[in-house]
């Protein structure tokens, strides 16, 4: 019996590129087809399958992903309560955050009391009194199952330096010191969210990463240690196919690594936490979606655990906020079996590709770092964070001229929404330090609110429409939508195709400022009229200057707005 398939022969690479070349009718292929992102990749417009390729790691734990609930510890039986009510609704891990505590381990047992740790694991992150936890968990926590064993402590001294803090080498010989073989838990988690948090792009972040995993490599065989449990944290973004693509590389050149240092074959434990960077506070429920897409490709990826934060969490998060987000993996799970298959991705061309393009340019990039003697010394030279530096300002550049769109912050607001509080910030880790790019549009939105809430008045810009109908209402809805990212108040007054009319409407209104939003043709006979009545601290062209004719340049008009320009600097300007 043949299939359907069998009576048509496979298309190859060339074939499609020249039907394709016939459609473009003269346009050029490579300009108009391929791009580049921003890690340096050029992406094709077309992949073909191989189903017997896959660059998933074989090490893999075999273990469906753990669903993490992430809780602050501010009281320890507060703490404890919401653990245990976390595990009774969804979640099966827990990440206890110790930053505002100095847990002991009396503290650690009523923290863990009634918590079942061989069917739910618990991390731990800014630990102070180490020594006393490593000492409790060597005491109860028995060797039991696969689960239990997934437990981690969560300590990452060389992570200091970039806390802007100093290194002590004596630090992690001590912590070693407390390691035991066969441990039914691990010590270390090296972690990477900081630099995506920070404005690193993929390769740096897993890169920087793995370099970092690489001097513990070297600590751990000076003392003679052969088999040790790797945890390592990414944080997971919003380039869907990248992150995927990012998690199968790490594992990959990590077990690469371990090979080479002649380690044993050990399963790498990978947890995904949600990355802050691109966390809005306006438009808060868009989180939602953004945390969606990254736990799947989190998934995808291969990951071991997830941490979704609540889509709230930059305010108050509410326990809807919690509750959303352990819904979500529960969701992926039980109802789109994400769970019952190992490896979704295989044989995709794309994601293929993707991998081992992240595979070459982070190890060329490791060369790089190694070269002056490991991460370390690159640190401390400078190279990590002016790389971080570089990578931040092309964002930050993007955001600001629309390039890259945050929903509801650079575009699309909710102009309904009020919202006059300052946001709490993602915490500044000192050297390498972490942000939102969000923050800059949040504060001039709060500042704009706080003044309504003051005067009673918005800053009111008046959009005056002129000339052929359907471009002057579309430069209407480019204004409304630029303006209202800043709160400003819009008010869309009638067309008018004589000049005279629209200067006489303009003189009776109490105006902040007026925007001409008009076809290009219509600028002859109506621009400099309007300009020369309503004067050049008040006019605004909604249109690019480099159309102007050169009579209309010599006007000097101040203010425009039009697509690709700074957004945040056209509105900081009034």
């Amino acid at each position: 019996m043949t299939t359907l398939f069998e009576d048509f022969s496979p298309n190859t690479y060339n074939e499609w590129k020249e039907s394709a070349i016939k459609s473009l009718k003269g346009a050029d292929f490579d300009k108009k087809l391929k791009t580049t992102n921003p890690e340096g990749i050029e992406i094709e417009p077309i992949y073909f399958s191989n189903p017997t390729k896959s660059t998933f790691g074989a090490e893999r734990s075999e273990l469906p992903w753990l669903i993490t609930e992430f809780i602050q510890i501010n009281d320890i039986k507060t703490a404890n309560k919401a653990a245990l009510s976390t595990l009774n609704n969804g979640a099966n891990a827990i990440l206890f955050d110790a930053q505002f505590v100095d847990l002991n381990a009396s503290d650690c047992a009523l923290l863990l009391n009634n918590i079942r740790l061989e069917y739910a694991p618990v991390y731990f992150e800014n630990l102070k009194i180490w020594d006393e936890i490593i000492s409790y968990f060597n005491t109860h926590l028995k060797p039991s199952t696969q689960i239990s064993s997934l437990s981690n402590i969560g300590l990452d001294p060389i992570g200091n330096l970039e806390k802007g803090a100093i290194f002590e080498p004596k630090e992690i010989e001590k912590i070693i010191a407390n390691f035991v073989p066969e441990q039914p838990f691990s010590i270390f988690n090296i972690k990477g969210t900081h630099f995506k948090n920070a404005g690193a792009n993929t390769i740096e972040e897993i890169a920087f990463t793995i370099a970092k995993g690489l001097e513990y490599l070297n600590l751990l065989k000076k003392v003679g240690i052969k088999q040790f449990p790797f945890h390592f944290t990414l944080a997971t973004g919003s380039d869907y196919f990248m992150e995927i693509a990012k998690l199968r590389a790490f594992r990959l050149l990590f077990q690469g690594l371990l090979a080479q240092f002649g380690y044993s074959p050990q399963t790498i434990i990978i947890h995904s936490k949600s990355c802050e960077i691109n966390k809005t506070v306006f438009d808060k429920e868009n989180n939602m979606l953004r945390n969606t897409t990254e736990a799947m490709s989190a998934i995808i990826g291969g990951t071991d655990s997830i941490c979704i934060l609540p889509f709230d969490y930059l305010s108050e998060t509410t326990s809807i906020g919690s509750r959303m987000s352990r819904n979500l993996q529960s969701i992926l799970a039980n109802e789109s079996y994400f769970d019952k298959v190992d490896d979704m991705a295989k044989g995709s061309g794309y994601i293929e590709s993707l991998t081992e393009e992240i595979c070459n340019k982070t190890w060329a990039l490791l060369l790089q770092i190694e070269a002056p003697g490991g991460y370390i010394a690159a640190y401390n030279d400078g190279f990590i964070t002016e790389k971080i530096k570089q990578s931040k300002n092309k964002l930050v550049s993007n955001l600001e001229t629309r390039k890259t769109v945050l929903l509801g912050t650079n575009k699309f607001p909710n102009l309904h929404e009020i919202i006059n509080t300052a946001p709490n910030k993602v915490t500044n880790t000192g050297g390498v330090s972490e942000h939102r790019l969000a923050e800059s549009f949040e504060q001039i939105r709060i500042e704009t609110e706080q003044r309504f809430l003051q005067t009673g008045k918005r800053k009111t810009f008046y959009l005056l429409p002129f000339g052929n109908l359907a471009i002057r209402k579309a430069r209407i809805n480019f204004a409304i939508n630029f303006f209202g990212v800043a709160g400003f108040e819009t008010v869309e007054l009638e067309g008018f195709e004589d000049v005279q009319m629209a200067i006489a409407e303009m003189i009776n209104l109490d105006k902040d400022y007026i925007v001409l939003c008009g076809d290009n043709e219509s600028w002859n006979s109506c621009l400099q009229p309007i300009f020369e009545a309503v004067g050049v601290e008040k006019f605004i062209l909604a249109g690019h200057p480099k159309i102007l004719n050169p009579e209309l340049k010599n006007l000097n008009i101040k203010h425009f707005i039009y697509e690709g320009c700074n957004i945040l600097e056209v509105l900081k300007s009034f």
